[in-house]
C-alpha cells in the first residue's frame, strides 16, 4: 500500500479538530458535562512507549477497556464541577498522543497500518466528539439564559444528536476507512455548527443592541432632566447639551444599522457589516455617555473630586464612598464597611462591635477587600490608594486626602469651607450608590483560571482566581468592590479563550501542464505532492478533499492555480484548428 495513502488516514484523523472553525461559546459554569464511555481498543499488547496501551486515559469518563467492551455511558449533559476543563484536557492529551504516533509512523518506528494507530486515533476522535458536545451544551445553556429564540436552541440539540450518532458509529468502527468516514462527518457537522452558531450569536448581539437602545431612551430622559436642573441652578450646560444631542444621534444610528442587519441575510457579509456599524455606534454612544456622566458628577450634589489634600467632613444616614489617598476617621451605627487596599499599605483600626468577613485566601492572588458587617463604633482607615465604602446610619466622617467622594442619602458634607447636601434619598433596601459611577469588569477565562480586571470610579484592580465558576467569580468581585451581584452581572464582560485550533496553515498549489495537474499541499506541519491525470477543476478539488478532509469551500479559498502558458497556447491552437 502507498505510504502516502496510509499517512493520509492518520492525517484525516489529526486534521479533524484543527479544521473546526473556532466559535466563541458560552461562559464557563460551575459544572460541565460528564463524558460518555470511551471506545475500548481491541489491542492489549501495545508497547509501553506507544500512547494507548490499555488506554488508561480519560478516567473521568470510564477507562478504555481491552476487549472492546464499552463502559456504561453517562450523559454528557449531566453536570459535575470542572467537567469542561477535564474534557478539554482529555481532548488535548489524546491529540498529543495522536501526533506522537504520527511522528513515529513518519520515522518508520511503527506501521501506519497497525492496530496501535487505529486505537489511538479512535480515542482521539471520541475525545474530540465529547468535547464538542460539551461546548454545544454550554452554548445551549447560555442561549437559554439569554432568551435566544427556541428554534436556535432546538438546532443545537439537533447537532448534539448528530454528534452522538457519530459516537455510536465510532463504537462499532473496525477499520481505518470507517474512522476516516466518521472523522469527515464530524468535521462536516462542526463546520455547520460554526456557521449556525455564528448566525445565532449575531442575532444575540443584535438583541443586546436592541436592549441597549430601549434603555437609552430612559437614560436620555434622565440626563436631560438632570441637565435642566443644573441649568436652573445657574450652571452653564451648553457643552453637555451638545453631548446629549450627539448621544441621541448615535443611538438613532445604532437603531437604523441594527434594523438593516436584521433585514439582511443572517450570516452574510452585508449583515455582519451592518451589525458592526450598529455595535460601533453604541460604543461611541457609551463614550459620549461617559463624558456626560463625568460632567454631571462634577456638578451634582454628593460628589466631590479633590485634586489636592482637602479636608472632608460628613454627617448623615446613607452611603459614603471615598476613593484615593485618604486618612479617614469615622463612626457609624449598624453599618457595612468595605475597604479595598489597592496599594497594600492601608491600616485599619476598628473600635466597636462588628462581624468581619474574610474571603478564602485560596480564591486567588491579591489582597481581598476587608468587609465589616453590623458595625457600630469608631474606625480609623489610612491608605495611599484605597476605596472605602460605609453604608448605614449616624455616619460621621472626618477625612483628609486626594481623590473622589460620593455621599448618597440624607445628610451634609463640607469640603474646606463649602457646605453641601448629600445626593438622593437613602433606603436600606437599595444601596445602588454607584448608579452613575464608572464601572468596568473584564473576566478572561484561561484553562481553570480567571483573570479579572476591575475599574471602579478612579480605582483599578487586577487579580487571578483559581476557578471558572461564575458564582464564585461574582462573589469575589463583590467582596473586593462592595458591588452587588446584579451590578456585577450587568457590567461584567467575559472573554473565553478559544479551544480548537483556528489558525491552521493551509497552502494549496495546482500547476496545470498539458492534461495533468501537479498538486502541492501544505497543511500545518504536513506536506503532500501528487499528480492527477486530469485538468478538470471539480475532479482536482474532489481528490484534494479525499486526501485532506478539507471542504470544497476551503479548497477553493486557498487553492492557487498556475496554468502553463504552452498548455494554454496549445489549447487555443486546437480550438482554432477546430474552427
Amino acid at each position: 500500500m502507498d505510504f502516502r495513502k496510509i499517512l493520509t488516514f492518520v492525517l484525516v484523523i489529526a486534521m479533524c479538530a484543527s479544521m473546526f472553525t473556532a466559535v466563541a461559546v458560552a461562559k464557563p459554569d460551575n459544572g460541565m458535562n460528564t463524558d460518555r464511555g470511551n471506545m475500548s481498543p481491541n489491542n492489549t499488547s501495545v508497547p509501553d512507549d506507544v500512547p494507548g496501551r490499555n488506554m488508561e486515559m480519560n478516567t473521568d469518563r470510564g477507562n478504555m477497556n481491552p476487549g472492546n467492551t464499552p463502559n456504561p455511558q453517562v450523559s454528557a449533559r449531566d453536570k459535575v464541577p470542572g467537567q469542561r476543563e477535564r474534557m478539554k484536557n482529555n481532548y488535548e492529551n489524546s491529540r498529543q498522543h495522536l501526533l506522537n504516533v504520527k511522528d513515529r509512523v513518519q520515522k518508520g518506528q511503527i506501521s501506519a497500518n497497525s492496530e496501535d494507530v487505529f486505537n489511538v486515533s479512535r480515542v482521539y476522535l471520541n475525545d474530540t466528539i465529547n468535547y464538542m458536545i460539551t461546548r454545544l451544551s454550554d452554548t445551549k445553556e447560555d442561549f437559554e439564559n439569554k432568551g435566544v429564540p427556541e428554534d436556535s436552541i432546538e438546532r443545537i440539540d439537533e447537532y448534539i444528536g448528530q454528534l452522538e450518532e457519530q459516537q455510536e458509529k465510532l463504537e462499532g468502527a473496525e477499520d481505518r476507512k470507517e474512522l476516516a468516514e466518521i472523522a469527515r462527518d464530524v468535521r462536516k457537522i462542526w463546520h455547520d455548527v460554526s456557521k449556525d452558531l455564528y448566525k445565532f450569536r449575531s442575532l444575540n448581539v443584535l438583541n443586546g443592541v436592541g436592549n441597549y437602545i430601549d434603555k437609552a431612551d430612559s437614560i436620555s430622559e434622565r440626563l436631560e432632566s438632570e441637565i435642566e436642573r443644573l441649568n436652573e441652578s445657574g450652571v452653564d450646560t451648553t457643552e453637555v447639551e451638545l453631548m446629549i444631542e450627539e448621544y441621541n444621534a448615535l443611538i438613532e444610528n445604532a437603531s437604523e444599522y441594527r434594523e438593516m442587519a436584521l433585514d439582511a441575510e443572517q450570516g452574510s457579509s452585508e449583515s455582519l457589516a451592518y451589525m458592526q456599524q450598529s455595535v460601533n455606534a453604541t460604543r461611541q454612544a457609551n463614550d459620549v455617555l461617559r463624558d456626560i456622566l463625568k460632567f454631571l458628577k462634577d456638578h451634582r450634589q454628593g460628589f466631590a473630586n479633590l485634586s489636592e489634600d482637602t479636608n472632608v467632613s460628613a454627617n448623615g444616614n446613607g452611603t459614603a464612598v471615598l476613593s484615593g489617598n485618604f486618612d479617614i476617621n469615622l463612626s457609624a451605627t449598624d453599618a457595612k464597611i468595605v475597604v479595598k487596599d489597592l496599594a497594600g499599605d492601608a491600616t485599619i483600626e476598628m473600635d466597636g462591635e462588628y462581624e468581619r468577613i474574610t474571603p478564602e485566601e485560596s480564591m486567588g492572588r491579591g489582597t481581598p477587600a476587608a468587609v465589616y458587617l453590623n458595625f457600630t463604633g469608631d474606625a480609623h482607615i489610612n491608605g495611599s490608594r484605597l476605596t472605602m465604602m460605609v453604608s448605614g446610619e449616624n455616619i460621621s466622617i472626618d477625612a483628609e486626602g486626594t481623590g473622589s467622594t460620593v455621599f448618597s442619602g440624607d445628610g451634609t458634607y463640607t469640603t474646606d469651607s463649602d457646605i453641601m447636601q448629600w445626593a438622593g434619598t437613602y433606603s436600606t433596601e437599595d444601596e445602588d450608590f454607584d448608579d452613575e459611577e464608572e464601572i468596568e469588569i473584564e473576566v478572561e477565562i484561561e484553562g481553570e483560571q480567571s483573570e479579572v480586571k476591575i475599574k471602579f470610579n478612579e480605582t483599578e484592580d487586577e487579580f487571578t482566581l483559581n476557578t471558572t465558576d461564575l458564582n464564585e467569580i461574582i462573589s469575589e468581585i463583590g467582596n473586593r468592590t462592595s458591588l452587588k451581584a446584579k451590578q456585577i452581572e450587568q457590567y461584567m464582560e467575559i472573554d473565553e479563550g478559544e479551544d480548537f485550533d483556528d489558525e491552521e496553515e493551509i497552502e494549496i498549489e495546482v500547476e496545470i501542464e498539458g492534461e495533468q495537474s501537479e498538486v502541492k499541499i501544505k497543511f500545518n506541519e504536513t506536506e503532500d505532492e501528487f499528480t492527477l491525470n486530469t485538468t478538470d477543476l471539480n475532479e482536482v478539488i474532489s481528490e484534494i478533499g479525499n486526501r485532506t478532509s478539507l471542504t470544497d469551500e476551503q479548497i477553493e479559498q486557498y487553492m492557487e492555480i498556475d496554468v502553463d502558458e504552452d498548455s494554454v497556447n496549445s489549447t487555443m491552437n486546437d480550438e482554432a484548428g477546430e474552427e
